[in-house]
């Protein structure tokens, strides 16, 4: 009999994640995370109900599962291992999530102030390896052992940058309707992928809604609570935010693009806004950067976008 392959790396891999599970809620590890993969093995490979079964695998064993979209690169393991690949993160302790999230933060911190170097490297390295609850000594080995890796802090922050766009997740207010299309239309020009909530046709659709409806936000905000179109488009967008590396909040914005933003930040994606605001909020610390106008932010994407 020929064994179908997809199939076989498939379960393969979520039998890999059903162990990692068991050691997590054993307390073996405060985090565990799945091989490394890559969006093109997610997509023909994996499967696209991969994330979802890695999820409903953890809850058997009383955990969580966070998809990781950005690796976290360190001196701890090989950069050929993560580079340009995907992880989902088990964990039992929320807190021991938001640790991780927390390291991620505070790398890409050192990298754009130009600090990520010297002992402040190393820790990033070590709060990593603790987290996966390796010993000391073990730490100390694998640092000491591993050549291959990133660049010298320059070339971190320059690599980070020409590499920014990814794909972003734009958020807004409806009542914008018309602002946020045309902020849409700089990631188009520059062909840097991006998700808007305003151009989720086949979700509205799914949803029974008109997408183009000008009146789109009244209707839905008419509906119920838990009324199953403003469920269907609940987690359609929160699927999207996942998947994106970068959050722009267009200002100015409501309550729920707010509550995205700080769901894009615990998340660890870089977060930017475009637009005037009213007031200081020291809240407004989660954005790298505010963008006085589309101008600034158009200078700004191009930039980053350009081969080197």
């Amino acid at each position: 009999m020929e064994l179908n392959r997809s199939v076989d790396a498939r379960a393969y891999a979520l039998g890999v994640c059903d162990a990692f599970c068991e050691v997590v809620r054993a307390g073996v590890k405060r985090i565990a995370l799945s091989h490394p993969f890559t969006q093109d093995e997610l997509d023909t490979v994996l499967g696209a109900d991969f994330i979802r079964d890695c999820t409903a695998i953890a809850a058997q064993y009383g955990c969580g599962a966070h998809h990781q979209t950005e690796p976290l690169l360190t001196d701890l393991f090989p950069i050929s291992l993560n580079a340009g690949r995907q992880n989902v993160i088990f964990y039992r302790d929320p807190a021991d999530l938001e640790a991780f999230l927390g390291i991620c933060r505070d790398k890409r911190a050192l990298v754009a102030s130009g600090a990520y170097t010297g002992d402040a490297r190393r820790e990033i390295a070590v709060r990593f390896g603790r987290l996966l609850s390796y010993s000391e000594e073990a730490i100390d080995r694998l640092i000491a052992q591993n050549t291959e890796r990133e660049p010298d802090n320059s070339t971190v922050t320059s690599a980070a940058e020409s590499t920014l766009p990814g794909r972003f997740f734009i958020a807004g207010r409806a009542r914008n309707r018309d602002h946020i299309l045309h902020i849409c239309r700089l990631f188009d020009d520059l062909q840097i992928p991006r998700y808007c909530f305003l151009e989720n046709d086949a979700s509205y659709q799914a949803a029974g809604l008109d997408g183009a409806d000008p009146k789109l936000a009244e209707t839905v905000e008419a509906l119920g609570l838990h009324h199953p179109s403003v469920r269907a488009l609940f987690e359609h967008d929160l699927r999207a935010e996942r998947d994106a590396e970068n959050f722009l909040l267009v200002l100015p914005a409501g309550k729920s693009a707010h509550i995205e933003a700080g769901i894009a930040y615990g998340l660890g994606k870089r977060c930017y806004a475009v637009g005037p605001y009213d007031t200081t909020d020291t809240l407004y610390h989660i954005f790298e950067k505010i963008f006085r106008d589309e101008n600034e932010l158009k200078a700004f994407l191009a930039d980053v976008s350009r081969p080197c």
